[in-house]
């Protein structure tokens, strides 16, 4: 049984029982990141925990983009949080194998690196222990990542993937500062020669700026909130500054540390409703009957609905968005992405501020002492 052709369609509607076991395992991560969150939790707030796990598990973003979407990306979450987890329990070997697996499945965790060599730095008290212990970090991230790799390393594939995934100059727009590029009169003054210069100016600031954080953090004493509002601000920065693309599922890492700070900290539960549900709308605008593909095994493998029918529906849909991309002030993709990238700057204020005012704080103390 086939669906109707498009880029964004597979052409093979597959089975319930093909569904099922593609998606199980992805729903066990999410199970695994939600029980990851409660115990980072539980000290801070052990009467939230539960809170936490609900905010993460029956976030409509995360059932979207796992059960229903089949997006992998989750699987770096539950990855990430234990390299977090094992960093505070001082097993920096085993943190560094849980951040390279994630680098692995997802490139982007390859940018927290310098924050966490910097949380193994301040949690070392003399200059031996720094160095052990960051060496422990350093050489099981590079053992794990060349094990994992070796195989592959002889495979050109694997290097155009990895410059194509990395590449900032084709705007493609999403919960990024490129948004509005979704029209087609934005994009090519962007890429004209007048603003071209801009295009390549605001990934090397983010790029300066992820380095930063971690040289901020350094000179500070090392709390919860800072160590989570670094997380935050890095993949904020790397999501919507540094990268041309910014798909919702992208953000699942920033869902699960912004369920910690709204748990423990009560704070960005407005940010947090607005990507989860701006995440899933971005979805369902990418064209204009986009939904619909959700519902092919429902038409395949029932009578209740028709493929073709689907089809006919979908066919349309080019057209539809070429029509949005040539009238922004009614194109909805550009709506949502905003209001979803608007959202995820204030949580990245926010954090920028929580990282400055805790070393001011520090500045204070030390001056008062």
């Amino acid at each position: 049984i086939q669906s109707a052709y498009s880029p964004l369609i597979p052409p093979t509607i597959t089975s319930p029982i093909f569904n099922f076991g593609y998606k199980l395992p992805l729903i066990i991560a999410d199970i695994t990141a939600g029980l990851m969150i409660r115990r980072i939790v539980q000290p801070l707030a052990p009467h939230r925990t539960d809170l936490a796990f609900a905010l993460w598990f029956l976030n409509p973003l995360v059932i979207f983009v796992s059960g229903i979407h089949g997006q992998f990306d989750v699987i770096v979450v539950p990855f990430i949080l234990l390299a977090l987890i094992l960093t505070n329990e001082k097993r920096y070997a085993l943190s560094g194998v849980a951040l390279t697996i994630a680098t692995l499945f997802k490139l982007y965790p390859l940018f927290l690196f310098p924050l966490y060599l910097t949380l193994i730095l301040k949690q070392s008290t003399t200059g031996k222990q720094k160095v052990i212990s960051s060496a422990h970090f350093a050489v099981a991230s590079l053992v794990t990542a060349i094990l994992l790799t070796l195989p592959y390393l002889s495979s050109s594939n694997i290097w155009t993937a990895m410059f194509r995934r990395g590449d900032t100059l084709s705007l493609q727009g999403g919960f990024n500062v490129w948004f509005a590029a979704q029209s087609i009169k934005i994009e090519h003054w962007l890429t004209g020669t007048n603003a071209s210069i801009l295009v390549k100016i605001v990934p090397l600031a983010a790029l300066a700026m992820i380095i930063m954080i971690p040289i901020a953090i350094m000179r500070q004493k090392l709390n919860l909130k800072t160590i989570i509002a670094g997380h935050l601000a890095i993949m904020i920065i790397l999501f919507c500054y540094y990268s041309s693309l910014a798909n919702p599922q992208y953000f699942l890492s920033v869902i699960a540390f912004l369920v910690i700070y709204v748990a423990v900290y009560n704070k960005y539960s407005l940010s947090l409703w607005i990507i989860s549900i701006f995440g899933i709308a971005q979805y369902l605008l990418l064209a204009t009957f986009a939904w619909k593909i959700l519902l092919y095994p429902l038409a395949a493998y029932t009578p209740l609905l028709d493929v073709d029918d689907i089809n006919r529906q979908l066919i349309g849909t080019p057209a539809q968005w070429i029509y949005w991309r040539n009238h922004p002030l009614v194109n909805p993709y550009i709506y949502s992405s905003g209001i979803g990238f608007f959202a995820t700057t204030s949580v990245l204020i926010g954090c920028l501020k929580t990282i400055s005012r805790q070393r001011s704080n520090n500045n204070h103390t030390s001056n008062h002492d």
